[in-house]
């Protein structure tokens, strides 16, 4: 796994000084777009966040701007740019793995954000399914 560092770019952060998002849907479709581009080419080196898969497309159709910590669960973090990263649309593993089967909630986060800690890690080094399964496995265990 390999960190990636964050910076938010000017054309991000004055979008959304300008124009004031209330929710993830009022973005406009182009700029979406160009987050993807950005991540992918100066953030993520053409990988997704979570599986490092290649992503030489960054059309909505092969990949998408996935919120780490997920926005009906952190509603605040929707605009934070290290919240946002640029992952490939596979229903079997990472974010939307994530999002749509894996069950997580919010008090799941704390587990993840320890383990960063300890490790000196970044949030994305974390092997996200890993993780999740990881997580059934100790829930199970203490049931």
């Amino acid at each position: 796994m390999r960190k990636i560092n964050k910076a938010e770019p000017s054309f991000y952060s004055d979008y959304i000084k300008k124009k004031s998002p209330k929710v993830w849907k009022d973005l406009e479709s182009i700029l979406k777009n160009d987050i993807r581009e950005y991540q992918l080419i100066n953030e993520q080196n053409f990988q997704c966040a979570y599986t490092e898969i290649l992503i030489d497309d960054a059309s909505e159709q092969y990949c998408h701007v996935e919120h780490f910590k997920k926005r009906d669960l952190f509603p605040k973090e929707t605009f934070n740019w290290n919240n946002l990263f640029t992952c490939c649309n596979s229903e079997k593993y990472g974010a939307k793995y994530k999002d749509n089967s894996s069950k997580i909630r919010q008090e799941d986060y704390q587990y993840l954000v320890r383990q960063m800690k300890i490790a000196k890690i970044c949030l994305n080094m974390i092997p996200m399914v890993k993780f999740l399964r990881k997580m059934e496995i100790l829930k199970q265990r203490k049931q």
